[in-house]
Formats: structure tokens, C-alpha cells, sequence
């Protein structure tokens, strides 16, 4: 039976090369591995080689990192929410990732039955350069149907 272990380096990130000793900061050297389990699987991992005063300065900074992670998700979160409440914002998004299924749902909901109401919706030019600069030739389809 083969063992769990890793089998390739796929990326090396070395902080020290990038440091800038006027502007102290952390700074470690990370290694992402894939490693092969015994069922077939690859998973990619991360180790870290830091140097001791890094390592202390890691758990001592470590709640401060949380603190700002969960304001970040809350920031985050508004965000979002502020697009699925607002019909204009959700259609320039479907528009943008090229979601024909969500910006056909959208106009539905905006009651679009014909080109001179969808020409009446003000972020029309917008989307369409969206779709066009993006390419979703499916949103575009659901213009033209």
C-alpha cells in the first residue's frame, strides 16, 4: 500500500525576498505541496519555515488578524446584501458574469416584455457593454429573444 506524502512543491512564496528591512513586517517562507493519499486523492498543503521571533510574533498577533477577518466578512456581508436588494445591482452582476438564467429571472421580475421597455431601464447600456466586453453571448441572446 503507498503512503500519505508529498509527492511535488507546486509553489514557494519567500517573504524575505520581498522584505524591506525599513518597513518591518512578518515575513516567513511558505511552501504549497501536493500531497497523495492512500485513496487517490491530491490535496494541496501549506508549510511555513518562519524564524522564531515570527513564530512568537504570529500568536501574539494572531486574535488581532481574527478581529479584522470578521469585520472584513461583516464588510463583506453589507455588500451583498445591499446587491440582492437592489434588482439594478443583481442584473449588472448577471450581466457582467455573463448568469443569462438570473438576468432573464430579473427582467421577468421587472415585468421586460418587449425592446421598448427594456430600452426604458436605465442601466441598459451599461449591461449590454458588460455582456459585450465579457463575451456571454447567451446573456446577449436573452436580449435579443
Amino acid at each position: 500500500a503507498q503512503s500519505t506524502c508529498i509527492k511535488e512543491i507546486v509553489r514557494i512564496k519567500n517573504g524575505f525576498i520581498e522584505c524591506d528591512p525599513h518597513q518591518p513586517n512578518y515575513i516567513d517562507i511558505k511552501f504549497n505541496v501536493r500531497i497523495n493519499c492512500n485513496n487517490g486523492v491530491h490535496i494541496i498543503g501549506e508549510v511555513q519555515f518562519l524564524l522564531r521571533m515570527m513564530a512568537e510574533f504570529k500568536v501574539k498577533a494572531h486574535k488581532y488578524y481574527n478581529i479584522m477577518r470578521k469585520k472584513e466578512y461583516f464588510s463583506n456581508l453589507k455588500q451583498v446584501s445591499l446587491i440582492k436588494n437592489n434588482s439594478d445591482k443583481q442584473f449588472m452582476v448577471a450581466a457582467k458574469s455573463g448568469d443569462h438564467k438570473t438576468t432573464l429571472d430579473i427582467l421577468i421580475k421587472k415585468q421586460v416584455h418587449s425592446l421598448e421597455q427594456l430600452q426604458r431601464i436605465n442601466i441598459l447600456n451599461s449591461a449590454l457593454t458588460q455582456i459585450y466586453k465579457h463575451g456571454n453571448i447567451k446573456t446577449l441572446k436573452v436580449f435579443l429573444s
